[in-house]
């Protein structure tokens, strides 16, 4: 799904890999990250979701590796402080 980003996480039985503050119902084939927030996902499938207190990403798995055009999109707004 997501390589290395998820490689280390053992998914539940519905290929959910979470880390950090989740919960999750009814979701598959989904990594979900809280990092000082808390992540809340009810029926979804193949989403990406990292949540710090800076900034949410949210995507689908695959587009996950298409992270650069959203670095450079943020660049050109001038939000560095979220990079």
């Amino acid at each position: 799904m997501l390589g290395s980003l998820s490689d280390s996480i053992e998914p539940d039985g519905k290929s959910v890999r979470s880390v950090g503050s989740v919960t999750a119902i009814d979701c598959q084939d989904s990594y979900l990250r809280g990092e000082g927030v808390h992540v809340a996902a009810l029926g979804v499938g193949g989403p990406v979701v990292v949540a710090t207190p800076e900034a949410v990403f949210v995507s689908e798995a695959s587009r996950s590796s298409d992270v650069k055009a959203l670095i450079k999109e943020t660049r050109q707004t001038k939000r560095d402080d979220l990079l």
